[in-house]
């Protein structure tokens, strides 16, 4: 996945393309990137549970 190329008048398009690698971006992120509080949310899981796991896997 590359950054979308943005061209110098800026349309619609152009926005399109943004907003399809953000969504792509997204859904490749890690917990730590999204933010824990929002990550939980999405999973359907307690905050404290999903720190819990993250540092459960670091101790791997």
């Amino acid at each position: 996945m590359t950054k979308p190329i943005v061209s110098k008048d800026f349309n619609l398009e152009d926005i399109r393309k943004i907003r399809e690698y953000n969504s792509l971006r997204h859904v490749q992120m890690t917990p730590g990137e999204i933010g824990f509080s929002k990550a939980a949310q999405e999973l359907g899981v307690n905050t404290d549970t999903l720190y819990g796991w993250n540092r459960r896997a670091k101790e791997i």
